[in-house]
């Protein structure tokens, strides 16, 4: 899977240093976003992401003007999952304004920018209500070392063959919750594949009964179905792998 960087000014330089970093990388304009690449969702599903990468300056810039009109819209329909990073120093005094470096021990006001405060509730409400995640770095190491990470999470394995959470994945934590789960499930959800949303098909497959779960056959749990979607031959091995070792 090939990470794709705009080569337009703020992204370009990012190029060399991913391709250090192992990532494979294309240069390609992009209609959204400055980095983007396919990674793999639940049992494999292709999840396109999408990474804005903004200087903080530039972001202060347009914060209440490009990046919240065209390009956060035209993030929210070209990308199913959205970052922001955010490079450059954040700092602010007693009164609530934002800093720049002015020496290496010394910072000033930086003219024009709105209150701290005003940037982080704005980068908030961007999270809560445009799905947009929000990443703070200081330089371009730290830059890259995040969209490597990015990269790797979302490329190396399905993202319900994740375990590293210890707990059922849903895409918002509030689903687990809000919903009642029972022992079946949460057991049944740590296999492989399975996650969260599948395990309620397996409850209903095999009735909450570990015992028709454990004699249950390669055939009968490939075939277990969710939202219309079969659990598939190659999962259903390494789940019975992992029920049978």
């Amino acid at each position: 899977m090939t990470m794709l960087i705009d080569p337009r000014a703020g992204s370009a330089d990012l190029v060399e240093p991913m391709k250090t970093l192992g990532i494979p990388v294309k240069v390609e304009t992009l209609n959204s976003g400055d980095i983007a690449f396919t990674g793999r969702g639940e049992g494999g599903k292709p999840i396109s992401i999408g990474v804005e990468h903004k200087k903080l300056n530039d972001y202060l810039a347009s914060m209440k003007g490009r990046m919240q009109g065209r390009q956060l819209t035209e993030m929210l329909k070209d990308y199913d999952r959205r970052y922001l990073i955010i490079e450059g120093e954040f700092e602010h005094d007693g009164q609530g304004r934002l800093l720049r470096r002015a020496g290496r021990a010394f910072w000033k006001p930086i003219p024009g920018a709105p209150p701290a405060a005003e940037v982080l509730k704005m980068l908030l409400v961007m999270e809560l209500r445009g799905g947009v995640y929000t990443i703070t770095t200081t330089k371009q190491r730290q830059s890259c070392l995040w969209l490597m990470s990015l990269y790797r999470v979302w490329t190396d394995k399905d993202m319900d063959d994740h375990r590293s959470h210890l707990a059922l994945y849903a895409p918002d934590l509030d689903t687990t919750l809000t919903e009642e789960v029972s022992v079946f499930r949460r057991m049944v959800g740590q296999l492989p594949g399975v996650g969260f949303k599948r395990s309620k098909a397996f409850e209903d497959a095999f009735d909450g009964d570990m015992d028709k779960l454990m004699a249950a056959s390669l055939r009968e749990l490939a075939d277990v179905e969710t939202e219309g979607r079969k659990f598939g031959k190659s999962a259903a091995q390494r789940a019975y792998k992992e029920l049978h070792p």
